[in-house]
């Protein structure tokens, strides 16, 4: 009886020792595992932190070049265009003898183009 209780304990512990040993397996696995996310995690931290300088350096040199360009009193402004003189093609037309101020064609372009 003796020995028979001793082989269940036996065999009871080997089924233990297997469980602790897939369990431990396990772990190491996860462990692995994590430190593999925590470098991808510093890596990735790394590289926000400088993407992040990059866009305060070019948030800085852009206001830099705003005040620079305001404080300069830049006129914008649109020139409007007024009328056209209409003798001077008569007098180019006369010097270069290529129109004629009687043309038919000319006064109707003259009057088109002042309405």
């Amino acid at each position: 009886m003796f020995l028979r209780n001793t082989m269940v304990e036996f065999q009871d512990d080997t089924a233990v020792q297997e469980q602790i040993k897939k369990v431990i397996y396990k772990l190491q696995a996860k462990m692995e595992e994590m430190d593999g996310v925590e470098e991808l995690n510093q890596t990735l931290i790394v590289k926000e932190r400088q993407s992040n300088d990059e866009l305060q350096e070019a948030r800085k040199e852009l206001i830099k070049d705003l005040q620079d360009m305001l404080s300069t009193c830049a006129n914008i402004g649109v020139k409007s265009m007024g009328d056209i003189v209409l003798n001077i093609f008569a007098f180019y037309g006369a010097h270069n003898k290529v129109i004629d101020p009687n043309d038919q064609l000319l006064k109707y372009l003259k009057a088109e183009w002042e309405t």
